[in-house]
């Protein structure tokens, strides 16, 4: 192998499946973007406005608050989202919460929570990372983190573009303190290739498939193929966790002793190099 790969081409790697970032404002919006790793966008988006309506019914009909979230930009797919509500109430468990996706999919963030009368003081934020469950309540609920109602991952895999809403039904007769909420939505970086059977351009004849996989693969070189290939992939903080030469045209490759994750994988010959994307689950 006439070239390997040394630390300063790991970072160019890196660089390449990382360089995007959004940052966009309007009447509706307050974004910020980052990165949360190699492979997805993070922005974060602010509601401005909120309108209240009476419902109608017996025997107390609830007081409907709702505010949108308008996300017009150039988005890929959501892997994963959190929200967070600004709101000051006495009773939270007089209150359902409810996101809506633009698509008129429901995700149920809350639900009469808490069996006694516990006051929501400042924020409330949602993910379903959170290992407080809806119904442990505190003596007072303040800027505190719990797992939905509805897991927002039923949510991942769709179109993060288009109009947001937050619903809030309250059926307590005292007036909801809400200021503003908030969405962060992950979406998949549209800069990094998905890594196919005939994603190789430069290789012609070579297949890596299948991907995503569970950690076993087939690299198929080829029937011409006459080159020692060299396969090495990074984790996404660089770090090299596998590196073998093949000689034969058709090898299955086991990784099941790496964790699931995103991984760069790097294909070289004596003469060329190719840089993708593989995914273990």
């Amino acid at each position: 192998m006439k070239h390997s790969l040394n630390s300063l081409t790991v970072i160019t790697i890196l660089l390449f499946f990382s360089t995007i970032s959004y940052s966009q404002s309007n009447q509706r919006i307050n974004n910020t973007g980052s990165k949360k790793s190699a492979f997805e966008n993070c922005n974060s988006f602010r509601s401005v406005n909120s309108r209240v309506s009476q419902a109608i019914g017996t025997p107390t009909p609830p007081v409907i608050t709702a505010s949108d979230i308008e996300v017009d930009q150039n988005l890929e797919n959501i892997v994963s989202l959190s929200v967070k509500l600004n709101i000051k109430h006495s009773f939270a468990n007089k209150l359902l919460i409810q996101l809506v996706h633009p698509s008129g999919t429901e995700i149920t963030l809350w639900e009469n929570n808490c069996e006694s009368q516990i006051a929501i003081n400042q924020s409330l934020i949602f993910n379903d990372t959170s290992t407080l469950s809806p119904n442990e309540c505190s003596e007072e609920t303040s800027a505190t983190s719990y797992a939905p109602i509805d897991k927002l991952s039923g949510l991942n895999g769709l179109k993060a573009n288009g109009t947001w809403t937050l619903r809030i039904a309250n059926t307590s007769g005292e007036t909801i303190k809400f200021s503003n909420w908030e969405i962060n939505l992950c979406t998949e970086d549209k800069d990094t290739p998905t890594l196919s059977i005939h994603n190789f351009n430069n290789l012609k004849g070579t297949q890596i498939y299948p991907n995503p996989n569970k950690g076993v693969f087939t690299a198929d070189f080829g029937k011409n193929k006459t080159d020692l290939y060299q396969i090495t992939l990074y984790d996404f903080l660089g770090r090299k966790v596998f590196n073998r030469n093949y000689a034969d045209a058709k090898n299955l490759i086991n990784l099941q002793n790496i964790s699931k994750g995103n991984y760069i994988l790097v294909l070289e010959t004596n003469e060329k190099k190719a840089v993708s994307k593989m995914i273990i689950e």
